[in-house]
């Protein structure tokens, strides 16, 4: 047996006896998991509460056309998405992230797609304005883009969570009501 083997021998006991930073090596395995799972909680309540805010902006800015407000003061797209973005608090980037669908509809069995270009992407250009009358059937929906920050992470690193080229998720809030006979 030659001498480096008993030396070899004493020095694997006495590391496997010791037990100075075993707490800094277990945070060193277990933190990262357990904050990106604080951080994916968090992100998660954010993108639910974000998506309740875009509901409800849908179904109170809807009222106006519902009661014949919005057309008895000749609201157009921009107009009705002004009073959209009064609605919405200010975590909501209404500026360049958030769009308003207006649509008369012939029965409440018709389906609108959500408008998309040839590659699937969400198309903007596509939205229209048309409240209609009294006793008409209208669809509302309010678009939002979210840019989470674990989207944002997890994009730099290849992965991928959003439904859009850029990233971001498209939220939805359909609101579909047949107008007041308002006079």
């Amino acid at each position: 047996m030659s001498p480096a083997v008993p030396l070899l021998h004493r020095l694997l006991r006495r590391f496997s006896r010791a037990d100075d930073g075993v707490t800094a090596v277990e945070f060193a395995i277990v933190g990262p998991v357990f904050f990106a799972l604080l951080i994916g909680i968090f992100e998660t309540a954010f993108f639910m509460m974000a998506n309740q805010m875009i509901e409800t902006a849908t179904i109170d800015s809807s009222r106006l056309i519902l009661t014949g407000q919005a057309q008895d003061e000749g609201f157009d797209a921009a107009r009705f998405k002004g009073e959209v973005c009064a609605r919405v608090p200010s975590m909501i980037d209404c500026s360049g992230k958030v769009w308003t669908d207006v649509r008369t509809l012939s029965t409440f069995d018709e389906s609108v797609a959500i408008p998309t270009d040839d590659d699937g992407n969400f198309d903007s250009t596509q939205l229209i304005y048309s409240a209609g009358g009294p006793d008409d059937i209208v669809m509302v929906r309010l678009y939002y883009k979210w840019t989470g920050v674990i989207a944002e992470a997890a994009r730099n690193v290849g992965l991928d969570f959003g439904n859009q080229p850029d990233g971001s998720t498209l939220m939805v809030a359909t609101m579909v009501f047949r107008n007041e006979p308002y006079q």
